[in-house]
């Protein structure tokens, strides 16, 4: 079956017909490389940049590291007696909590 359009490129108003793709006997793409490969072209293209791609992303991984053992190393020294902090509850406070919990329990 051939599809026909007028894709609009033409100013006389001719058909243009659009070649059907033609698929392998086996249903398989032509890449002599395999699906996840580069072309030879492109490694070759490619290869200059390898090594310095290569300590650009080790300094990358080691800023990020440094700054996520930085992060905790601060964390970890912060001792918040800045922050002041709530009293203690009484025992008659913990037990009106308690029964305030088991009645919201027991009727839900």
């Amino acid at each position: 079956m051939s599809t026909t359009s007028n894709r609009g490129g033409s100013k006389n108003g001719t058909v243009v017909r659009m070649a059907k793709r033609q698929e392998r006997s086996t249903g398989e793409k032509y890449t002599p490389y395999g699906e996840y490969h580069f072309r030879e072209s492109i490694e070759r293209a490619r290869s200059p940049y390898s090594l310095r791609n290569g300590i650009t992303a080790l300094a990358l991984m080691g800023l990020c590291t440094g700054i996520y053992f930085y992060s905790l190393n601060v964390v970890k020294q912060e001792d918040f007696s800045d922050v002041p902090m709530p009293p203690e509850p009484t025992s008659e406070e913990k037990a009106e909590f308690e029964r305030g919990g088991k009645e919201e329990a027991s009727s839900g």
